[in-house]
């Protein structure tokens, strides 16, 4: 009984989080957006949307804009699972640098209403929740 509880509880644990790692690349001038998540939480978000795929999904809730405020078209750049993590890859052009970009990071929001995103550049970090505005890269 006790170890049934426990595989539940890890199933369904209590921290819904996903670390992202926004890195600029000066050589071919894009940004690369490295998403850590838990599995089950993606595998979760993919049987709401029967007809999409983790790019599509990841695509449509991570989106940058360039320093005018304009998108910038994002490039799926793949995706791995290791054990309960996955790791979601994407890449966008960023000719002036990640500063001065606008990011909107809603993945996951569609599941949980307690779901925070933790976003990372070399210059900080920024937070996003359930309805926050876009935010402007450190």
């Amino acid at each position: 009984m006790v170890i049934a509880c426990l595989a539940a509880w890890c199933l369904t644990h209590p921290i819904h989080t996903t670390l992202t790692n926004v890195t600029y690349d000066r050589t071919t001038a894009q940004v690369t957006a490295m998403v850590r998540a838990f599995a089950v939480d993606v595998d979760q978000a993919l049987k709401r949307h029967q007809r999409i795929d983790v790019s599509a999904y990841a695509t449509s809730a991570i989106r940058f804009r360039d320093e005018a405020g304009q998108p910038v078209p994002i490039t799926w750049c793949g995706s791995r699972r290791e054990g309960d993590v996955v790791w979601l890859c994407l890449r966008a052009p960023a000719p002036h640098g990640a500063s001065g970009m606008t990011l909107t990071d809603t993945l996951l929001f569609d599941v949980f209403d307690d779901q925070v995103n933790i976003v990372m550049t070399e210059h900080g970090s920024v937070l996003f929740t359930k309805g926050d505005a876009p935010r402007r890269l450190p």
